[in-house]
């Protein structure tokens, strides 16, 4: 005699609370008009759910890195990011901003950031380094 079908949350977590709900969609942004516009997509009725990432390695342009970290923790601090589901793409580990990055928008968005996404990283120790 078969038995009926495990849901999922039965057959993965064993009783335990699930992983965060995580959507099916990412979504990377690197000016400021393309971020706002996703944000309020965010919150449309019937909007598929996606992950809005601020793009700071492809997104800022030559000379405006500072500039660009600022306007982004500025956005992911302010009422625009209300649902929390919006993160950075930081500069690659040889780039010397990349340490700008996460001290400019921790400092100025803090809890607010969802993620903080590595670019380029080939190595364990590379990743490490973020601590």
């Amino acid at each position: 005699m078969s038995q009926p079908p495990l849901h999922p949350d039965e057959a993965l977590y064993d009783g335990g609370p699930p992983p965060a709900e995580l959507p099916g969609c990412e979504h990377y942004a690197g000016n400021e008009k393309l971020m706002r516009k996703a944000l309020k997509l965010q919150h449309l009725p019937g909007s598929p759910r996606f992950d809005l990432t601020c793009d700071l390695d492809d997104g800022a342009p030559r000379g405006g890195e500072l500039h660009h970290a600022r306007m982004v923790a500025e956005l992911l601090a302010s009422e625009e990011n209300r649902l929390r589901r919006a993160g950075v793409r930081i500069h690659d580990l040889r780039s010397p901003f990349w340490q700008q990055d996460v001290e400019v928008v921790l400092s100025g968005a803090g809890a607010q950031v969802a993620y903080i996404t590595l670019p380029r990283a080939e190595k364990l120790e590379q990743v490490q380094a973020l601590d």
